[in-house]
């Protein structure tokens, strides 16, 4: 029993280890921005709306007509050769579809030049969408110093709906290697409390 409870103490010391830090600010859209129907920290020509919102009280959304439909977060620090993971919460509203809406992750240097190496994902938002989780991953180039995560919807021309959007991240992935000797070194004060007993 105890080994039992040893074990499964360890495993959630390694699941732990995995938690990163949201990078973004305001990921979540709570916060209105100085200009009427935008979120602070955030750039494009997306809307902010209480009734877009998965959790909390906003987010924000693309309504139909627009050939493109863009929303943004630049100037994220991050660190060269660390794997980073940007998501976000999508859900389509009365019928809205389009071609796609695609994720990515550019990558700059520290006195904000671009550098090669972005990476994109793309999805097809289909006829009433439940609320669902996508995210692009990739690795900063060397050099790398900052990133900006962006997210574009696609030839939103029907006349009616929209694609709601909420709940942003953008995360530092751990290597297996240091998520397990985090575990391990967790395992270890554990024991030692137990046998200390």
């Amino acid at each position: 029993m105890k080994v039992k409870m040893v074990a499964m103490m360890a495993a959630m010391a390694c699941m732990a280890g995995v938690a990163h830090a949201n990078l973004l600010v305001n990921g979540g859209f709570e916060d209105e921005g100085s200009a009427s129907g935008t979120a602070s920290n955030w750039s494009g020509n997306y809307a902010y709306a209480d009734w877009a919102a998965m959790s909390g009280a906003d987010g924000v959304f693309c309504g139909a007509g627009n050939a493109s439909v863009t929303i943004y977060q630049e100037n994220i620090s991050i660190f060269e050769s660390e794997v980073y993971a940007g998501g976000m919460y999508f859900h389509s509203l009365n019928g809205y579809t389009n071609q796609a809406t695609s994720l990515s992750i550019n990558w700059f240097n520290s006195s904000f030049g671009a550098l090669g190496g972005t990476v994109s994902t793309s999805f097809v938002c289909t006829a009433d969408m439940p609320w669902n989780y996508y995210a692009v991953t990739g690795a900063a180039p060397a050099s790398a110093a900052y990133a900006t995560f962006t997210v574009t919807a696609l030839n939103n021309t029907q006349a009616s709906g929209a694609l709601a959007m909420d709940d942003a991240d953008f995360l530092a992935v751990p290597e297996p290697a240091s998520a397990l000797l985090f575990g391990l070194s967790s395992l270890g004060f554990i024991v030692w409390k137990r046998l200390r007993k």
